[in-house]
């Protein structure tokens, strides 16, 4: 079993954590709650399966453009 040991979020700049924002459509706090468990391949295209912080009433499959893998 891999355990990350530092949060990835703690390396990324300010400006950039905003821009994945932007990107994903995702609010910080939901960001923040990412884990590596969450994002998944379908048909060659990369997703995240996340609960909104905000509603935890359903679970939604957000596919993340290349700009957003960046």
């Amino acid at each position: 079993m891999n355990i990350i040991k530092v949060n990835p979020l703690t390396q990324i700049n300010n400006s950039d954590k905003i821009r994945f924002s932007c990107f994903c459509g995702l609010r910080i706090n939901d960001i923040i709650s990412l884990r590596w468990k969450d994002m998944f391949v379908d048909s060659e295209q990369y997703c995240l399966a996340v609960y909104m912080q905000k509603t935890q009433k359903h679970l939604i499959y957000l596919p993340l453009s290349p700009e957003t893998l960046k």
